[in-house]
């Protein structure tokens, strides 16, 4: 088989980013703010930007997208929403409920993306600011198509 092809030829799609040295501040309660993955650490078909944090296929298909942060509530009490946005709609999210110093909060999806579409993901939270974590473990990016 070429090298970065799957089955029949189909072009393999993977790529996974996480944040880099700097904690990113989310200080508005209001709207959501886009999360940001600058550290690329995989892209097998160049479909990741790092200087946007922009996932956009290179070909249609289903694709499994994880994204994940590690929150650090400046509040004893905060609620956090973490949602991956398609073509800058809102769809899956997750809402948490963090108490104490640092929370992890992850959403993942199947979703069938076509060529072109743009997936982003974006956070927010009451009360606010909280922060991002730095740590790549926990605030992360990644999708593979899978289908």
């Amino acid at each position: 088989m070429p090298k970065g092809k799957g089955k029949k030829g189909v072009r393999s799609s993977a790529f996974r980013a996480v944040s880099n040295n700097t904690d990113q501040q989310i200080t508005s309660a209001r709207e959501l703010t886009k999360v940001q993955y600058p550290v690329e650490q995989l892209d097998i078909n160049n479909e990741y930007n790092p200087v946007t944090s922009t996932f956009t296929p290179r070909q249609n298909g289903i694709y499994s997208i994880i994204a994940s942060i590690l929150a650090s509530p400046v509040a004893a009490q905060t609620f956090i929403e973490l949602r991956i946005f398609v073509n800058g709609e809102p769809g899956v999210g997750v809402f948490e409920n963090i108490t104490g110093v640092l929370g992890s909060i992850s959403v993942s999806t199947n979703l069938q993306l076509q060529v072109g579409d743009t997936v982003e993901v974006f956070v927010g939270g009451i009360p606010t600011p909280f922060f991002i974590e730095s740590d790549p473990d926990f605030t992360h990016f990644e999708a593979t198509r899978i289908g």
